[in-house]
């Protein structure tokens, strides 16, 4: 997590949608993972490496997001606990 700290990723957690959430993966699998590689043959270095720190970030990313929605979701637990 200290390449990617919370604060770098301050515009994609205000994205709450998940939907949203798996349309930014699928354009960064159309945009990145998709692009520069071909049946039969083999990913370049250059390939590998962009498509390994993209996908590094994603997850920083996704756990995150998790947190969040965990926090979210015992926050209104105990909103209803409290009733």
């Amino acid at each position: 997590m200290k390449a990617y700290p919370k604060e770098s990723f301050t515009e994609e957690l205000k994205v709450t949608d998940v939907a949203l959430w798996a349309q930014e993966s699928y354009n960064l699998a159309v945009s990145n993972a998709y692009a520069g590689i071909y049946e039969g043959g083999e990913p370049s270095q250059k390939y590998l490496k962009e498509n390994q720190e993209v996908a590094r970030k994603r997850i920083c990313l996704a756990g995150y997001r998790l947190a969040m929605l965990f926090e979210k979701s015992l926050e209104s637990q105990a909103e209803a606990d409290d009733k």
